[in-house]
């Protein structure tokens, strides 16, 4: 959060410099007067950045174990805040007011084209509204940032994520061949990786429905592959990190006060495989993370439990947690080929068979984390044999490695197809979480509708599944 509330005065300050007065703009997005959108549009992409360095989710997955505080791995914690995703969406519409108000278009047309602005700005809207009903299931959504409605009613998931294909299809359409936006500091205004971003999203919510509403994915599945979606690394959609103290891969800190995150058994063994603690099947462990300082092998830490003895454990690899700019990775190359190889499953997709896709996500894996190609050959080469939607959940797993969200919502869609995790003995859930339990304040602030959305969606627990995972 220190990181986030600096960055966005830094953006802030840009605009103050330039004279501006910021008036209703801060207060109402929907009557702008002297702003600048490049700096709204740069603050309203910047939780995106904790979307990747978030650890629950990550340990949810087993991708990790802790050290001492083991209390996530028991999920102990049962609320969690989206204030800060609201926040953001704010900017963002700020950014679209500014660029459709006749009195304020034209200034903000100096920070590129009107249309780039806003399709820029409704993308990234989509993507946080998707990646908040994905966690919490139904939200405020049709009224929410809407500042002439006192309670928000919370829309249900389904009306949510048919109203974002809507929105994304939209946005895409809007692009045009004007300048891309200069407050981007995602993608720097490339409006051709921005057409990519928006297809592959669109992609991966129509997958996430492949079980609940199969219609409806195959539809939107369809839109986005021939629309075109990131299936080369060189487009991979991340979030950029910079060598700057307040700016800075959020791994990167956690290791320099303490070092609480090691890889956990489930992990570490199922990439082990068939191989040996020194030489694993999966040549990704040597990637992922770092041999055991004492002993010099790949040993996961028990998921659940406090792991003291630290230097018997294999830590996530220094190229992660010692670089102030790795790459934090929100969609992948690898993540929409397994997708693709999904579809093909369930014959929503007939330009290739699973198979191939499943081999291209592999691929497309393992180099993106620097895997030599006569590895990848031998990996391929061994592989167990494809068996379907058993294979693709597997590699599909392994290749989100520390994107803990989407490998959560994953695993939450995948039931019978699920990698096996296990539920640490004292955890307080009836297994691995389904969602996230809304905040104290949406009960204090809105409970009449709170109470509404429970009646509708279930118990406010971790237990509880959200639409597309009943």
């Amino acid at each position: 959060m220190r990181k986030i509330i600096k960055m966005t005065v830094m953006l802030l300050s840009l605009a103050a410099c330039e004279n501006a007065d910021f008036g209703d703009a801060v207060i109402n997005p929907n009557e702008p007067s002297v702003a600048i959108a490049s700096a709204f549009l740069g603050s309203g992409q910047l939780a995106l950045g904790n979307i990747y360095s978030e650890a629950r989710p990550s340990l949810y997955v087993q991708y990790l174990a802790n050290e001492q505080y083991n209390s996530m791995s028991l999920y102990r914690t049962q609320r969690f805040d989206y204030v800060n995703y609201y926040h953001a969406i704010t900017n963002l519409l700020k950014v679209i007011a500014l660029n459709t108000n006749p009195k304020t278009k034209e200034k903000s047309s100096l920070y590129g084209s009107n249309n780039n602005q806003i399709a820029v700005a409704r993308l990234v809207r989509a993507f946080y509204f998707q990646f908040m009903t994905d966690n919490w299931g139904m939200l405020p959504y049709s009224t929410a940032n809407d500042l002439s409605v006192e309670f928000n009613k919370f829309d249900t998931q389904e009306t949510i994520y048919r109203s974002l294909f809507k929105e994304i299809e939209e946005a895409i359409l809007q692009i045009d061949h004007g300048a891309g936006p200069t407050g981007d500091i995602i993608l720097k205004g490339d409006m051709r990786k921005w057409r990519l971003f928006g297809y592959s999203l669109m992609m991966n919510m129509a997958v996430r429905l492949s079980h609940k509403a199969p219609s409806l994915g195959k539809m939107y599945y369809q839109k986005a592959l021939n629309g075109g979606v990131i299936f080369s690394n060189n487009d991979n959609f991340y979030f950029p990190y910079l060598e700057d103290e307040n700016h800075d891969n959020p791994w990167q800190d956690r290791f320099q006060t303490r070092s609480d995150y090691l890889l956990s058994d489930t992990f570490v063994n199922a990439l082990i495989g068939k191989g040996t603690n020194v030489a694993p099947e999966d040549p990704r462990l040597e990637k992922f993370g770092e041999k055991a300082v004492s002993t010099h092998v790949y040993n996961g830490a028990p998921y659940g439990a406090i792991n003291s003895r630290t230097n018997t454990f294999s830590f996530i690899t220094k190229s992660v947690i010692y670089n102030q700019r790795a790459k934090g990775y929100l969609l992948t190359a690898a993540q929409m080929y397994f997708n693709a190889a999904e579809a093909a499953h369930y014959g929503w997709d007939q330009r290739h068979t699973a198979a191939y896709y499943y081999e291209q996500g592999i691929r497309a894996s393992m180099e993106q984390w620097g895997v030599s190609q006569a590895d990848i050959v031998r990996y391929l080469q061994k592989r167990p044999a494809f068996i379907g939607m058993r294979s693709i959940a597997y590699e599909k797993w392994v290749a989100l490695f520390l994107q803990g969200y989407e490998a959560w919502f994953d695993w939450r869609k995948q039931g019978e197809f699920q990698v096996p995790l296990k539920k640490p003995v004292a955890a307080i859930t009836k297994g691995i979480p389904n969602r996230q339990a809304y905040p104290l304040s949406a009960i204090s602030a809105n409970e009449a509708n709170y109470r509404k959305a429970l009646a509708l969606q279930g118990p406010d627990n971790l237990d509880t599944k959200v639409w597309w995972a009943k």
